[in-house]
This record gives C-alpha cells, structure tokens and sequence, in this order.
C-alpha cells in the first residue's frame, strides 16, 4: 500500500487549478468533493496526494481522483436517448443502468468515497481518471499546487512534551535519588553504629518520645534489659579496668566523677563525696561503654577517645531513652 501525506482537493477555475482543501487524511476530502459536485455548476474537480521521497528529499505529487461534471452529465443525457442501458465506453461500474422510465443517477456519496479510496490504496498508479466517458485529458500545463506546495519533510504528529514537565520529571528524579541515597547512607550508619550517625538517631529518638523498636531490650535472660552493641562485646564484672579513676565535665579541682572497681561517685574537691552508685557489669564494644547499674537499667556512655566520653542515654524496660551530659575528660 503506498502512504501519502498529505491530500488536495482542488477544483479548475478559469483554466487554472484552485486548492480547496487540504488534509492529512483522504476521507476528509470526501464530504468537500461530495458538496462541490452537488453545486450543480459545470466543474472539474480532483484530489491530489503528495508523497515526500526520502532518497530525492522532495515531494511528489500524484493525481488519485479526477471528475468533470459536464462529462458525466452529457454521458447520461447520450445513454438517456439510446436504446443500450450502457453509459458508453470508460463508464465506472458502479453506475446504475437505470430505469426506462427514469433518469440513470448521477454518481457521487459512497461511489466517490470508494473510488478515492482505491486510488490512495494503490500503490502503483500515478494517475486515476473515474467517470470520464470522453477520454479527456486530467493534467495541465500549470503547477498544480501553487502555493500549498509542502516545504521540507513531512513533520511529526506526536504530541510533544511539555518542557515544564519535563523539568519536573528530572527535578523529582533527582530529589528521589537524593533521598534514596541517604537513607542508604543512613541504614549503613544504623547498622555499624556509626558515630556520626548517633546525633541524628538521638534526635530522632527525642522527637518520638525518646523510644525504640524492642530490640534494644531483647535479651536471653527475660530478668535483665540489654541494650543494643555493635560489634565485638567484652563485659567486665563490675566496673571496665580503663573506665576506673576520675572524670571532669569541666575543671577536675570544680567537679568529677570517679569510678572505681565496684561503682561511681559523684564529688567536689572539699565536700563530701555522694553515696557510692554500685556498678554490676560494664559492657564495651568497638563505640560505647554500657553500664550496667540493676537488672532495669543500663547507662551509654559513647568513646570520643581514649580520654573523654560522654553519656548519651539509657536503656530500660521501656526501650532505649536519649539524655545527653557535658563532655568527661579524664583527669590527670
């Protein structure tokens, strides 16, 4: 089937051919043609179908239809005065015998639909006479196109994108990877207890009322909370070997805590210490120093280094709780 692009309706005035329609689609043509021929004025009318030749980079032209009133009207006034039924030679088909009594039709409706049809779907004919008894002539000398003429190829009918949403569409994917980045980078920090994760976890734990998910006081012995480690755990009885002496939040000769093998107390150089916290266990991994002061209740206490820590929290019954307290140095 040959595929044409774009179709002409025309109509000959004063000698020369005039565009009357244009369409990318030959069934548009039809109703025009229809009405055109049913002006009841003397006319010849056609339909053009334009091909763009990829190889040549140019247009190509083909007349698939081609109707002359006056023919077709004289045509039957002959068949009406003779004694054959026939319209004579070159007549289409499709034209009724007619009645003895009555005038045989004049062709058009359906009958030029199907014939404009066929001659689009044809794809080796360059020219197309239909209803023309006297063998006239369907080309002329003038250009049949005039200024309707396409220029350059045919262009595409695609809907084209919105530019604005296209600038969403990379905006939001962008934004999506974004997010998926760091909450990659945020499940990496969660699971090997990062420390630059922590203050974002601590946040977080306050603005949800300072509570965990039940793992952090999952433990084998229902009888005794245990927080959450990471990494390889060594657990001391009583208090850690390196948490032992004291710690300042400030100036050592102003304030401290001292820890010693059995537990912590809380002084100011001068005045009497406070009662003595006892301290049954201390657990240690790769970040934190757990604390362990009853069964209920566990104390973290983050390594900054081999000589400061700071409390960030407890665990309990209820799960983990963030508190935070100045920074310990450990006093000389």
């Amino acid at each position: 089937m040959r595929r044409f692009e774009v179709y002409f309706l025309q109509k000959k005035v004063d000698g020369a051919w005039d565009t009357l329609e244009r369409a990318q689609s030959v069934s548009v043509l039809v109703s025009s043609l229809v009405r055109e021929f049913d002006a009841g004025e003397d006319a010849e009318v056609r339909v053009l179908a334009g091909a763009y030749n990829e190889a040549a980079g140019d247009w190509e032209f083909t007349q698939i239809f081609f109707v002359d009133r006056t023919a077709i009207e004289l045509a039957l006034s002959e068949s009406g005065d003779s004694d054959d039924a026939g319209f004579g030679d070159g007549l289409d088909d499709g034209l009724d015998d007619g009645l003895d009594d009555e005038p045989a039709p004049v062709p058009g409706g359906q009958d030029f639909a199907d014939a404009i049809h066929r001659a689009s779907d044809d794809g080796d004919a360059t020219e197309t006479r239909i209803w023309s008894p006297r063998g006239m002539t369907s080309r002329d000398d003038d250009d049949p196109l005039d200024d309707d003429v396409p220029v350059g190829p045919p262009p595409s009918f695609r809907p084209s994108r919105r530019r604005s949403g296209q600038v969403f569409f990379v905006i939001g994917t962008i934004l999506i990877a974004l997010m998926l980045t760091g909450a990659a980078v945020l499940a990496l920090g969660i699971a090997f207890d990062l420390p630059q994760i922590r203050p974002l976890i601590s946040t977080f734990q306050e603005l949800t009322g300072g509570m965990v998910s039940g793992d952090a006081t999952t433990t084998s012995n229902p009888d005794e909370v245990t927080p959450e480690t990471t990494g390889q755990v060594v657990t001391y009885r009583g208090v850690a070997p390196s948490l032992r002496g004291r710690w300042s939040p400030g100036r050592c000769d102003e304030s401290y805590i001292e820890f010693d093998a059995e537990g912590l107390v809380v002084g100011t150089p001068g005045r009497p210490e406070s009662l003595k916290v006892p301290v049954v266990e201390t657990l240690e991994d790769d970040y934190t120093w757990f604390v362990r002061r009853s069964p209920d209740l566990v104390e973290h206490f983050q390594k900054l280094g081999s000589n400061d820590l700071q409390l960030i929290g407890d665990t309990t019954r209820s799960g983990f709780m963030a508190r935070t307290s100045d920074i310990l140095t450990r006093c000389p």
